[in-house]
């Protein structure tokens, strides 16, 4: 009934304006916000209060019914807002929000932390004054569940605005970091991802925060204590980091720091019985250490002949082959190192006996990193140099196979014709064309045979 009054007679209405949903969910509501009508901030003005309670309602089922609510909180046009703030309890609610949250579980929070940033760090910058102390963004991530908190300062992280760096340098984002290392039970990816991103923007205030507070032992520690492998990921980008922050002086004391752990992270490799995503992550560090400083320990080296026999019983754990592969590869620059991992781990007769059964209900990669690996032996140890050739000579031929172009070259006129196919095959079954006059001759010559053939059988 009332879609088909107007909005301004709603407004000029007292029994009709009592009921806020006439107004916000009229059909010219949006057109009159965005225009920042003057009867309509007029009543939005009285019926604030009002407004914010029906956003709290826990009641509500479904995000569409408090979006129109929402859009009044939304809403970026500058003379909206500017009423807001005058003459509403605005910055005070949004002040109190993630306090509230912790409270209330409602269908709105997504989409409040989702467009959060963006109104209060737009071009106007109108709203920013309230918030330069740092402590809201603080309450934020003390208050609200880590996925909200995420939503919000990935946001911020995203923001154009002019006043970002000025609303960041006020908030302690080292201190950010530590609260969440120290209260983590496991950090989701996405937190992880956003405070990598974090020591991307404040590389040295982060740097200080992690020498300071002891982050990379509290790393290792919880990771191992929880088998979380995403805070392990974290450690090794922080170590990444570091080699590729080498000026500046607490990057460089992480790399030492991470160093130090280095023999750790092989014990915990080598009381490894299954190679999941936690033993993907730890292995990555040491790979990291490898490739960095070009050197090598014992510890090293038995974890690299653990991976290089857990291959032949687990032939279909890819993830596992790559990372054995990658260890063999970095101690290859070590010749007598080589040589023993060779020898211990007997694994020329092991690559032998698998060439041998060469059985498929393996994974590609299985056959492809024992390629590679045989590749590597220029001198095999514990097999005769017969078996040694017939494992060269399969190799050999695999290659030939591979790199052999086929017979059957696709030329520029099979390609139309593969394409024309296509075309044709895309069509409707029932697309008939017209036969030819050839078709049509063959047709009837046809015909008359049978038609010859019946007329003598019928004399008969």
């Amino acid at each position: 009934m009332t879609e088909e009054v107007s909005l301004d007679a709603i407004l000029a209405s007292e029994e009709l304006s009592a009921d806020v949903s006439n107004v916000v969910m009229h059909k010219s509501f949006r057109q009159y916000l965005m225009s920042a009508n003057p009867s309509l901030m007029l009543y939005i003005t009285k019926k604030f209060d009002r407004i914010c309670e029906i956003i709290f309602d826990e009641r509500h089922k479904d995000t569409h019914e408090i979006r129109p609510y929402l859009a009044i909180l939304e809403c970026s046009v500058i003379a909206v807002k500017r009423t807001l703030i005058t003459s509403t309890k605005y910055v005070n609610y949004i002040l109190e929000y993630p306090r509230m949250i912790k409270v209330y579980k409602l269908p709105s929070i997504y989409i409040f932390f989702n467009s959060l940033p963006y109104f209060i760090l737009d071009t106007s910058n109108e709203l920013l004054p309230f918030f330069a102390s740092g402590e809201f963004f603080e309450s934020i991530v003390q208050n609200c569940d880590i996925q909200e908190a995420f939503t919000f300062m990935k946001g911020c992280l995203n923001s154009k605005a002019k006043s970002f760096r000025n609303f960041f340098h006020q908030i302690n984002l080292p201190a950010l970091l530590i609260m969440y290392v120290n209260g983590s039970s496991g950090m989701n990816l996405n937190v992880i991802k956003l405070f990598e991103q974090i020591v991307d923007d404040y590389s040295r205030q982060c740097a200080i925060a992690v020498v300071n507070s002891n982050i990379i032992s509290k790393l290792i520690e919880s990771a191992f204590l929880l088998n979380c492998s995403q805070l392990i990921d974290f450690l090794n980008f922080l170590y990444i980091q570091s080699y590729k922050n080498k000026t500046i002086p607490e990057w460089f004391t992480i790399e030492f720091l991470v160093d130090d752990r280095i023999p750790e992270v092989c014990d915990y490799l080598m009381g490894t019985t299954t190679f999941d995503s936690m033993c993907k992550a730890s292995a990555n560090i040491i790979i990291t250490y490898l490739s960095e400083r070009h050197q090598q320990f014992p510890k090293v080296i038995s974890v690299t002949e653990k991976f290089i026999k857990d291959i032949f019983k687990n032939p279909t754990n890819s993830f596992l082959h790559n990372t054995a592969l990658k260890f063999l590869e970095s101690v290859k620059r070590f010749p007598d190192s080589f040589t023993n991992v060779i020898k211990n781990t007997n694994i020329c007769q092991l690559i032998v006996d698998a060439y041998k059964r060469r059985n498929t209900d393996v994974t590609c990669c299985y056959w492809g990193v024992l390629r590679k690996i045989s590749e590597m032996i220029n001198e095999p140890i514990g097999v005769s140099l017969s078996e040694w050739k017939s494992v060269v000579d399969s190799n050999k031929k695999i290659e030939k196979i591979i790199s052999t172009p086929s017979k059957y070259k696709i030329t520029e006129k099979s390609s139309d014709y593969i394409r024309n196919s296509a075309k044709v095959q895309k069509r409707s079954k029932f697309n008939l064309r017209l036969p030819n006059s050839s078709e049509i001759f063959a047709v009837v010559v046809i015909l008359l045979a049978y038609l010859l053939y019946y007329i003598n059988n019928k004399e008969k």
